[in-house]
């Protein structure tokens, strides 16, 4: 495969087959989310499992991207009707999926949930705390010096 794309508006990535020159469909971005996220089984690294525990899958693409592909579930397993000679995607145990469109912002910075300015003030609270207790470290050593030299 060369020339590798990612559609933002569908979520679909393509790519040009060596051989035929032709451009194919290499797959989709979904997001899958689930009711309980304590019932899914980590399968290895960042890879996780959904399972009966966790509720049911919602599974999130881009511009209705599922229904163009024509996936849908046939017996706890994903499908791909528009195509026959796909295979079974990979067994999700029997749950119930949801196919919600979304959309996909390219190029975006996501933004953080800190607040900044009381990250800033908690950041000088914590300084002057610590100058505090290094000064107290400073006058607890000077008055153990004055000791010393009181009792020679």
């Amino acid at each position: 495969m060369t020339g590798i794309t990612f559609d933002e508006k569908t979520g679909l990535i393509t790519g040009t087959s060596n051989a035929t020159k032709q451009i194919v469909t290499i797959g989709c971005l979904a997001i899958g989310s689930v009711i309980n996220p304590n019932g899914v089984t980590q399968i290895g690294g960042s890879n996780y499992k959904a399972g009966p525990g966790s509720g049911d899958l919602t599974i999130t693409t881009a511009g209705g991207v599922a229904e163009t592909l024509g996936l849908t579930q046939v017996n706890g397993s994903l499908r791909q009707f528009n195509n026959p000679d796909a295979t079974d995607l990979p067994n999700i145990d029997g749950l119930n999926i949801n196919f919600t469109p979304t959309t996909i912002k390219g190029n975006g910075l996501e933004s953080s949930k800190a607040d900044l300015a009381q990250e800033i003030a908690n950041m000088i609270v914590t300084q002057r705390g610590y100058q505090a207790n290094t000064r107290i470290i400073t006058v607890t050593d000077s008055m153990l010096e004055e000791l010393v030299n009181m009792k020679r």
